[in-house]
């Protein structure tokens, strides 16, 4: 008995359906996995829509909350190569060439695994960062996101472009007594608000310095990276003791350090806080 045969049509049309999956599954096999060694950059690639690309972080990548289900591999100070190794990504992606970082290039250019940075250094560099992740994990939802943050940059920047400067002090925390200095993203923000860093010029990103040198700055406001309420309580009954006019004032302000110091999406909504309460903190006219 002879076989019964297709029909015509579906005799060319099942070989192409079967070309097309193939190379569907080739294009998606292409995206590369990626191990980011910095919680940063763990936000920037969730931000342009590839976090699933993420196989591997530190521990500290806690931020979207679907990062805190991801495998660890070390805490950005310490690496397990072999941990890393064995997960055998195409990318790693770090925020500086530390110590770690190259103690862990060897390894990586044995295994053929592409060592990448990223450092936004302003605001501006956010969204270009979130354009070049969804451009290196083939990802659709890079450029709305991307142009979407760019456009609340813009907004702030416009917004409290013709208010007054105000001198601004960050506190870091007492035991020392530290600051921060030339941090280049968060004095960019601080310049989007019309806020100066008294301390920009520091040779150091993260300076000690004296409480006598802090109250002779007599800064309009002050900055305080705080993980919570209690905190801030704290920080600012040690300002006021302390006689700085800006706390007697209440003219001392909170800002979570993840989400001002990170150089991810967030200091973008941190920047909003922070040049609100600067508004608030200057002379009513």
């Amino acid at each position: 008995m002879q076989e019964p045969r297709l029909p015509y049509f579906l005799r060319l049309l099942i070989p192409a359906c079967l070309s097309w999956l193939a190379l569907v599954g080739a294009a998606r096999a292409a995206v590369p996995t990626v191990v980011t060694l910095a919680p940063h950059a763990t936000e920037l690639i969730f931000a342009a829509g590839a976090g699933k690309q993420i196989k591997a972080t530190v521990q500290s990548s806690d931020y979207p909350a679907n990062a805190r289900s991801i495998p660890r591999v070390g805490d950005g100070v310490h690496i397990n190569a072999e941990t890393l190794l064995s997960i055998r990504p195409e990318i790693v992606i770090a925020w500086q060439d530390t110590q770690a970082v190259q103690a862990l290039r060897p390894a990586l250019n044995a295994a053929g695994i592409q060592l990448l940075f990223s450092a936004p250094r302003t605001l501006n560099d956010i969204p270009l960062e979130i354009l070049r992740f969804g451009e290196l994990f083939r990802s659709p939802e890079a450029e709305p996101n991307a142009r979407a943050l760019q456009r609340r940059i813009d907004a702030l920047r416009e917004q409290y472009a013709s208010r007054s400067l105000l001198r601004v002090y960050i506190d870091l925390g007492s035991d020392p007594l530290y600051t921060l200095g030339n941090d280049p993203l968060l004095n960019n923000v601080l310049s989007i608000c019309r806020g100066v860093n008294v301390y920009a010029s520091a040779a150091m990103a993260a300076p000690l310095v004296s409480l006598e040198h802090v109250l002779l700055q007599q800064p309009d406001a002050i900055i305080i990276a705080s993980p919570s309420p209690a905190h801030t309580e704290s920080r600012l009954k040690f300002w006021k003791s302390a006689n700085l006019q800006a706390a007697l004032r209440d003219k001392a302000y909170a800002s979570h350090p993840d989400q001002l110091f990170r150089p991810g999406p967030r200091p973008v909504d941190a920047a909003a806080a922070l040049c609100r309460d600067l508004a608030e903190a200057r002379p009513r006219r």
